[in-house]
């Protein structure tokens, strides 16, 4: 549960009284202990507390993922209280990590998220950065990608078949 603060932070929108924009503070690799390797991305502390508990933002991703994290699930790290959420390597006390999702309810992966960028040139590369139409649910910890599918995606819907209205229309036939 987030706690609600007397602190003003003001969170930019699309327009007045518009959609919300949370853009990542960092981005770190970790590997907790007996699990793969995941991808954690921060985000302002004072900007998600001032957020209300259900709704839609635009999660702007400043951060690329390397071609070699491509492969890697990926997570919000979201605070409790004023912690920080700058991610860094096992010093993520006072945080929750969140999976990031798509629409069925799977995990995302880096490449998923934004476009792998080659680590070998050192400049960042144009489509690097990205940004996403997410609902997110405080209480119940959900940070979903809205029209993202996953690339893990197992569901027949993922892999090209009908969609359920589609379906329902062949029936009738």
């Amino acid at each position: 549960m987030t706690a609600r603060f007397n602190v003003r932070a003001c969170v930019p929108r699309v327009d007045v009284n518009g959609i919300y924009v949370l853009s990542t503070t960092g981005k770190v690799v970790t590997t907790p202990t007996g699990e793969e390797s995941q991808i954690d991305f921060g985000l302002n502390p004072f900007e998600w507390c001032a957020l209300p508990e259900a709704g839609v933002l635009i999660w702007r991703v400043r951060h690329p993922v390397t071609t070699t994290e491509a492969s890697y699930p990926v997570n919000v790290v979201i605070p409790n209280g004023y912690a920080t959420t700058v991610p860094s390597q096992d010093t993520q006390i006072g945080t929750n990590r969140i999976p990031v999702v798509d629409h069925h309810n799977v995990q995302v992966i880096g490449s998923d998220v934004n476009v792998p960028v080659d680590t070998g040139s050192g400049s960042p590369v144009v489509g690097g950065y990205t940004e996403h139409i997410v609902w997110f649910n405080k209480p119940q910890g959900i940070f979903r990608l809205l029209g993202v599918k996953s690339s893990n995606n197992p569901t027949p819907a993922a892999q090209g078949s009908n969609s359920p209205a589609e379906a329902s229309a062949v029936k009738s036939k």
